[in-house]
Protein backbone atom coordinates (compact mmCIF):
# COMPACT_ATOMS: atom_id res chain seq x y z
CA UNK A 1 0.00 0.00 0.00
CA UNK A 2 3.15 2.35 0.64
CA UNK A 3 4.37 1.80 -2.17
CA UNK A 4 1.93 2.58 -4.37
CA UNK A 5 1.45 6.12 -2.32
CA UNK A 6 5.34 6.62 -3.23
CA UNK A 7 4.62 6.11 -6.72
CA UNK A 8 1.96 8.49 -6.55
CA UNK A 9 3.40 11.15 -4.81
CA UNK A 10 6.35 11.21 -6.62
CA UNK A 11 4.48 11.07 -10.38
CA UNK A 12 2.76 14.38 -8.71
CA UNK A 13 6.15 16.01 -8.14
CA UNK A 14 7.63 15.34 -11.33
CA UNK A 15 4.14 16.66 -13.27
CA UNK A 16 4.60 19.39 -11.24
CA UNK A 17 8.52 19.58 -11.91
CA UNK A 18 8.31 19.80 -15.46
CA UNK A 19 4.96 21.94 -14.82
CA UNK A 20 7.26 24.75 -13.46
CA UNK A 21 10.35 24.29 -16.03
CA UNK A 22 7.98 24.69 -19.14
CA UNK A 23 6.73 28.18 -17.13
CA UNK A 24 10.40 28.72 -17.09
CA UNK A 25 10.89 28.13 -20.12
CA UNK A 26 8.30 30.49 -21.37
CA UNK A 27 9.50 33.33 -19.33
CA UNK A 28 12.95 33.37 -20.80
CA UNK A 29 11.35 32.68 -24.82
CA UNK A 30 9.39 36.12 -23.84
CA UNK A 31 12.87 37.77 -22.26
CA UNK A 32 14.68 36.36 -25.64
CA UNK A 33 12.01 37.92 -27.85
CA UNK A 34 12.36 41.40 -25.60
CA UNK A 35 16.05 41.10 -26.38
CA UNK A 36 16.08 40.08 -30.08
CA UNK A 37 13.82 42.91 -30.41
CA UNK A 38 16.20 45.81 -28.94
CA UNK A 39 15.38 48.93 -30.44
CA UNK A 40 17.52 52.03 -29.65
CA UNK A 41 15.38 54.81 -30.27
CA UNK A 42 13.05 52.65 -27.47
CA UNK A 43 15.17 54.32 -24.75
CA UNK A 44 13.95 57.54 -25.93
CA UNK A 45 10.56 56.49 -25.66
CA UNK A 46 10.88 55.49 -21.92
CA UNK A 47 12.64 58.32 -20.71
CA UNK A 48 9.40 60.20 -22.00
CA UNK A 49 11.86 62.25 -24.74
CA UNK A 50 9.77 60.94 -27.60
CA UNK A 51 5.82 60.50 -28.42
CA UNK A 52 6.99 57.04 -31.27
CA UNK A 53 5.26 53.77 -30.42
CA UNK A 54 7.44 51.40 -28.62
CA UNK A 55 9.36 49.03 -31.14
CA UNK A 56 9.80 46.18 -29.04
CA UNK A 57 7.87 42.75 -29.45
CA UNK A 58 7.00 42.16 -25.64
CA UNK A 59 6.15 46.13 -25.11
CA UNK A 60 7.13 48.58 -22.65
CA UNK A 61 8.32 45.83 -19.96
CA UNK A 62 10.50 43.90 -23.11
CA UNK A 63 11.86 47.31 -23.95
CA UNK A 64 13.07 48.13 -20.30
CA UNK A 65 14.18 44.52 -20.07
CA UNK A 66 16.38 44.87 -22.78
CA UNK A 67 18.04 47.69 -22.28
CA UNK A 68 18.89 46.91 -18.38
CA UNK A 69 20.47 43.72 -19.74
CA UNK A 70 22.54 45.08 -22.61
CA UNK A 71 23.89 47.83 -20.51
CA UNK A 72 24.55 45.14 -17.89
CA UNK A 73 25.83 42.37 -19.57
CA UNK A 74 26.61 43.91 -23.27
CA UNK A 75 25.96 41.70 -25.95
CA UNK A 76 26.92 38.22 -23.79
CA UNK A 77 22.98 38.64 -22.64
CA UNK A 78 22.42 36.85 -26.43
CA UNK A 79 24.26 33.60 -25.29
CA UNK A 80 23.90 34.23 -21.72
CA UNK A 81 19.92 33.59 -22.33
CA UNK A 82 20.29 30.41 -24.76
CA UNK A 83 21.99 29.36 -21.66
CA UNK A 84 19.22 29.64 -19.24
CA UNK A 85 16.99 28.43 -21.73
CA UNK A 86 19.15 25.16 -22.41
CA UNK A 87 19.37 25.17 -18.18
CA UNK A 88 14.96 25.07 -18.07
CA UNK A 89 14.94 22.48 -20.62
CA UNK A 90 17.06 19.76 -19.49
CA UNK A 91 15.01 18.41 -16.54
CA UNK A 92 12.14 18.12 -18.87
CA UNK A 93 13.88 16.54 -21.67
CA UNK A 94 16.49 14.03 -20.02
CA UNK A 95 14.66 11.22 -17.34
CA UNK A 96 18.01 10.94 -15.39
CA UNK A 97 17.60 13.62 -11.84
CA UNK A 98 19.30 16.89 -12.04
CA UNK A 99 21.50 17.31 -9.15
CA UNK A 100 22.19 20.73 -8.50
CA UNK A 101 25.01 20.66 -6.04
CA UNK A 102 26.83 23.70 -6.68
CA UNK A 103 24.79 25.08 -9.60
CA UNK A 104 24.53 28.61 -9.28
CA UNK A 105 28.09 28.80 -8.35
CA UNK A 106 28.68 27.34 -11.45
CA UNK A 107 25.87 28.95 -13.29
CA UNK A 108 27.45 32.84 -11.96
CA UNK A 109 31.00 31.59 -12.88
CA UNK A 110 29.80 30.87 -16.65
CA UNK A 111 27.81 34.12 -16.70
CA UNK A 112 31.38 36.26 -15.64
CA UNK A 113 33.55 34.30 -17.47
CA UNK A 114 31.22 34.86 -20.59
CA UNK A 115 31.12 39.15 -19.76
CA UNK A 116 34.98 38.64 -19.36
CA UNK A 117 35.45 36.63 -22.92
CA UNK A 118 33.42 38.99 -24.65
CA UNK A 119 35.06 42.52 -23.20
CA UNK A 120 38.34 40.40 -23.91
CA UNK A 121 37.45 41.79 -28.10
CA UNK A 122 35.82 45.06 -28.20
CA UNK A 123 36.81 45.86 -31.85
CA UNK A 124 35.70 42.41 -32.94
CA UNK A 125 31.72 43.42 -32.25
CA UNK A 126 32.07 47.53 -32.23
CA UNK A 127 29.46 47.64 -35.37
CA UNK A 128 27.00 45.40 -33.55
CA UNK A 129 26.97 47.40 -30.16
CA UNK A 130 26.99 50.91 -32.36
CA UNK A 131 23.57 49.41 -34.06
CA UNK A 132 22.41 48.20 -30.13
CA UNK A 133 22.72 51.61 -29.10
CA UNK A 134 24.90 50.02 -25.97
CA UNK A 135 28.68 51.63 -27.55
CA UNK A 136 30.21 53.14 -30.14
CA UNK A 137 32.10 51.68 -33.49
CA UNK A 138 34.78 54.41 -33.54
CA UNK A 139 35.68 53.94 -29.87
CA UNK A 140 37.45 50.89 -30.07
CA UNK A 141 37.54 49.20 -26.68
CA UNK A 142 35.66 51.43 -24.66
CA UNK A 143 32.52 50.05 -27.01
CA UNK A 144 30.06 48.51 -24.30
CA UNK A 145 30.76 44.24 -25.31
CA UNK A 146 30.54 43.41 -21.66
CA UNK A 147 28.29 45.90 -20.18
CA UNK A 148 28.84 49.18 -18.28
Amino acid sequence: MANSEDKENQSKERSSFRFRHAIYVIIILLLLLALISHDPSDADVIAGGSDSPIKNWIGPAGAYFSRSVLYLLGISAYPLLLLFIICATRPMVSSVPVKRFGYLGALLAVIIGTVMLFGMFPEAFSSLTERLGIGCSGEGASSSLSGG
